[in-house]
C-alpha cells in the first residue's frame, strides 16, 4: 500500500515536470516561428 502511494506521487510529479518542460519548449518554438528572438535569461520573446 505504501509503495502504491509513493509510486502515484512520483508519477504525478514526473508528469507535471514533463508538462512544464513541453510548455516552455512550445513557447520558444512559437516565438522563433513568428520571427522573434528568445531571450533565455529573461525567458521572454523579443521582436515578434
Amino acid at each position: 500500500m505504501k509503495w502504491r502511494v509513493l509510486l502515484g506521487l512520483l508519477l504525478i510529479v514526473g508528469l507535471s515536470c514533463a508538462v512544464l518542460l513541453l510548455r516552455q519548449e512550445w513557447k520558444i518554438d512559437s516565438c522563433l516561428d513568428k520571427g522573434g528572438r528568445w531571450n533565455y535569461p529573461q525567458a521572454v520573446c523579443e521582436g515578434a
